[in-house]
């Protein structure tokens, strides 16, 4: 996960370049989430790669709640599946889908 301008994020552990971990890189001024290994830049709201490589880094939805924080990482039928962080446990929700 990573956090720009109080928007929070959730992407891919490893850059799909050469699996470096990205928890190791960097938001850059602009956003994006750099790849501590070759220095790949990835805009966090879309997964693109805007250094030109042509790569596209997985991203899942963030809402920030009074609960705590919640990641989309799922769809089934019309329902969207988010689990969120919470003060002391972890747990899942089935969100109404709203497209």
């Amino acid at each position: 996960m990573g956090k720009h301008q109080e928007a929070a994020f959730a992407f891919a552990y490893k850059c799909p370049h050469a699996g470096g971990i990205l928890a190791d890189g960097y938001i850059d001024a602009l956003g994006n989430v750099v790849c501590p290994l070759h220095r790949y830049k990835y805009n966090m709201e879309n997964g693109r790669n805007v250094s030109g490589e042509g790569y596209y880094l997985k991203h899942w939805p963030v809402e920030l709640r009074e609960e705590g924080v919640f990641v989309g990482i799922g769809r089934g039928g019309k329902k969207a599946v988010a689990c969120g962080i919470f003060s002391a446990k972890i747990g899942c929700e089935y969100l109404v889908d709203k497209a």
